[in-house]
């Protein structure tokens, strides 16, 4: 299904904020939105090794803050008229640095001294002035590439719009590689971009561009560009930086300017935006981290904004609506009823999304849905609802998920599907946590297992949330478990749950893992090693590519692989591709190479596959490759 227009003018706060405006100026009375339906800490650590920068814990910075973003939003038609939108924040900005190690850290900023300038709307200054008022976590990765914010429950959508875009616009991501040049992936309020950096030596001041937007930020994730409308625009910052070892401290200064233009199709206005920023520190330091900072990581008051998702909001509310077009949970479930046997899978794929949209619509159906399988739906069908449960990311969601996981009047078959989407929920509840504990011990294997890969999910979801308190709550069960397993198969098994955490604390017990005399219990640590950030694990990866007897230990290293930065492994997966015994061994390597043709010596390397090679298959793929 095509993504709706509305899906794209929310993508940052002068955008939302500018639409909920120009509805006031625009709206007619038969046009008028329905009202939504009521709806101990460990310690502290730091982040440094010898390929990640040092985050200090108890690091503080204080910055003078000045931004301006004016929105201008046109109408289409003759009779339709152009509205211009300005907004200016200055403030105090300060940092502190939670927590830090090798995959995640976690920073609290506050903006003090706030001084708004609003058009059009008092209600809506307030709004904002009171929602920014709030402590935010900022959610990094190491690089300083910003993935998610922890906002207070009471910070509306707009609030939350305004933090993305005003935290993602001053983000600096180092250079992988210590070149003066460098290229980043990065996420803003819009969606992911290209960005492009330059140093100047003796670099202490960057220069950075955006290139072009990827992907656009949606409801239901990123999207391609394509095919949401048009999305063009120029950012231009400039960095001062300190010659320092501490990357919290690393941003002196940061100024310039961001140019928008979101023309999302010919029934929605068309949307451009000019902004500016200025960030100046005036005091740098370093101290304890107070106990009621870090409780913000843990506490229920607040929950997390992804930088990759769009908040709710009531135009996703609306996008909802057109999705059901008035259809009940009673009439979209007999439409799965009515499903033919030739369907292909493309109605029972869009009778799920419809699913998912009308229980987040209706926050009493999920329990509805739990109740229709309850009572004995078709397999196909239960499994449908469940992947809708699923996809509406919602609490009633998980709750409905947990009640079919916890009727032992169901199949297996059910309770492990019920099991498996949980694990998928972005944000999951304390109950779905809970859950997912207690089915590890389920008297089922299948649920055991599902869960326990299931809870890695979670763990992991609840470390990039910042919640680092609960995911290794989490983590210590599965070691738990590991620790346990009294067979290969059930290590195994272990080993994969842990690997879906992606902790670092787990590098020693797949180390032990990797010289296991079982082949699965190898192939299952290799493949647990592809999320863990730490120095010593790309090598270690290589060393197993290239080392290991078994073909599918080999393969299971070049499967890691794919999840990492793969300039890093260019000299072993050489060695692979020209020396490995095993055809589909080095076939994986070649299909890795092929994704970094633009690297030095890697279209020679093909050619030489394509010449060489002594499978014949394998030299046709690799001509394919160079044409």
């Amino acid at each position: 299904m095509r993504p709706r227009p509305w899906q794209i003018l929310l993508f940052a706060l002068v955008l939302a904020l500018g639409f909920r405006l120009w509805q006031k100026n625009q709206q007619q009375p038969s046009d008028a939105a329905s009202a939504p339906s009521p709806d101990p800490s460990p310690k502290a650590t730091s982040a440094g090794t010898a390929s990640s920068p040092l985050w200090r814990v108890g690091s503080s910075q204080t910055y003078l803050l000045q931004t301006r973003r004016v929105l201008h939003m046109k109408g289409r038609g003759p009779d339709t008229q152009s509205d211009d939108y300005p907004l200016s924040v200055s403030a105090t900005l300060s940092t502190l640095v939670l927590r830090a190690d090798p995959l995640i850290v976690t920073q609290l900023a506050r903006l003090s001294d706030l001084r708004i300038d609003l058009s059009g709307d008092a209600d809506a200054k307030q709004k904002l002035q009171a929602a920014l008022s709030h402590p935010i976590v900022l959610v990094y990765e190491p690089s300083g590439k910003l993935r998610a914010l922890r906002c207070h429950r009471d910070v509306d959508t707009v609030g939350r719009g305004f933090a993305k875009a005003l935290f993602a616009s001053i983000q600096y991501v180092r250079s992988p590689e210590k070149s003066p040049l460098w290229q980043s992936q990065e996420l803003d309020a819009t969606g992911e971009y290209e960005a492009s950096y330059k140093e100047t030596p003796p670099g202490l001041r960057v220069h950075k561009q955006r290139a072009k937007y990827l992907q656009a930020r949606t409801a239901q994730g990123l999207m391609p560009i394509g095919q949401l409308g048009k999305v063009e625009g120029a950012l231009s910052l400039d960095f001062v930086l300190d010659a320092g070892d501490d990357e919290a401290a690393r941003i002196v200064s940061v100024e310039g300017r961001d140019n928008l233009v979101v023309d999302p199709g010919p029934d929605m206005p068309l949307v451009s935006s000019e902004s500016t920023i200025k960030l100046v520190r005036n005091q740098s330091s370093t101290a304890e981290v107070p106990k009621d900072a870090l409780a913000l990581l843990d506490s229920p008051d607040y929950t997390l904004s992804p930088l990759a998702l769009m908040d709710a909001s009531d135009s996703d509310r609306r996008g909802d609506e057109q999705k059901v077009a008035g259809r009940s949970f009673a009439d979209l479930l007999q439409a799965l009823r009515d499903i033919p046997a030739s369907d292909t899978g493309s109605q029972r794929a869009e009778l799920q999304m419809q699913l998912s949209a009308r229980f987040r619509l209706s926050p009493e159906t999920p329990q509805k849905a739990a109740q229709a399988i309850a009572q004995g739906l078709p397999a196909p069908m239960a499994k449908t609802i469940l992947g809708a449960l699923s996809g509406a990311q919602s609490e009633k969601g998980q709750a409905a998920l947990i009640d079919v996981l916890k009727n032992r009047k169901l199949s297996t078959d059910l309770r492990e599907h019920a099991v498996a989407v949980l694990g998928l929920s972005e944000a999951p509840s304390d109950d779905t946590a809970q859950a997912l504990q207690a089915a590890m011990h389920d008297a089922d294997p299948g649920v055991r297992g599902t869960a326990a890969l299931a809870l890695g999910n979670v763990a992991s979801a609840a470390r990039q949330a910042g919640q680092l308190g609960a995911a290794e709550t989490q983590v210590d069960q599965l070691i738990d478990l590991y620790q346990a397993a009294k067979t290969d198969g059930e290590r195994a098994d272990a080993l994969e749950a842990l690997g879906n955490t992606g902790d670092p604390r787990i590098l020693p017990i797949i180390q032990g893992a990797l010289a296991s005399q079982d082949v699965e219990v190898r192939v299952s640590a290799t493949r647990a090693l592809r999320f863990i950030v730490a120095a010593s694990v790309d090598a270690l990866i290589a060393q197993v590519m290239q080392q290991d007897p078994a073909p599918t230990v080999r393969k299971a290293a070049l499967m890691a692989c794919s999840f990492r930065q793969l300039v890093a492994f260019f000299p072993a997966l050489q060695k692979t591709v020209q020396s490995d015994l095993v055809p589909d061994v080095r076939q994986d390597a070649l299909s890795l190479l092929a994704k970094m043709k633009d690297q030095p010596g890697v279209v020679q390397l093909i050619r030489t596959v394509a010449e060489r090679d002594p499978d014949p298959q394998l030299r046709k793929n690799a001509s394919d490759l160079l044409r």
